[in-house]
This record gives structure tokens, C-alpha cells and sequence, in this order.
């Protein structure tokens, strides 16, 4: 890219993976930026430990106070996505 370019960088994720951040902590996917100086930039992935399915007849949907929905299970705290967030 030449200097002075608005570059723009999309993180695809393999299946069984999910974006997770830049290697700069920055987690916005797409990323839009002007390239000013020299950057090497790499997107981390984790694997996706989301649930697939379920047997267990105690799983809650609750919005909480962020209004994001997100799904208990088991003690287990997950996004829509699947994606375990505590």
C-alpha cells in the first residue's frame, strides 16, 4: 500500500475459530485505517468453544444491563454467537 492509502483489512476465520483482536489489541473487523507509517498488523483467532447443542432443559436467555442478550447455561455465561464470555 502507498502511503497516505485508506487501507482496509477483514480477519476471516477458519471453521471452529472466531476473530478475537488485532495484534494491537484494536478489535474492530473490518478494520479501516490510513496507512501513515510502516504497521505489521496480524488478526488473532481462538477456537470456537460455543455451544452446538444442548440436552440440558436449564438454559436462560437474559438481556442484561449492556442490552446484550446473552445465554446461561450450566453456570456458564455465553454470548449470541456461542462464544463463552464467563
Amino acid at each position: 500500500y502507498d502511503y497516505g492509502t485508506t487501507v482496509t483489512l477483514t480477519a476471516t476465520a477458519e471453521e471452529g475459530y472466531h476473530f478475537v483482536q488485532w495484534s494491537d489489541e484494536n478489535t474492530e473487523n473490518p478494520r479501516i485505517f490510513l496507512l501513515v507509517e510502516d504497521i505489521t498488523i496480524t488478526a488473532e483467532f481462538e477456537f470456537f468453544e460455543g455451544i452446538s447443542e444442548t440436552t440440558s432443559e436449564m438454559v436462560v436467555l437474559k438481556l442484561l444491563y449492556n442490552g446484550i442478550i446473552y445465554i446461561i447455561r450450566d453456570g456458564k455465561i455465553y454470548d449470541l454467537t456461542g462464544r463463552r464470555v464467563r
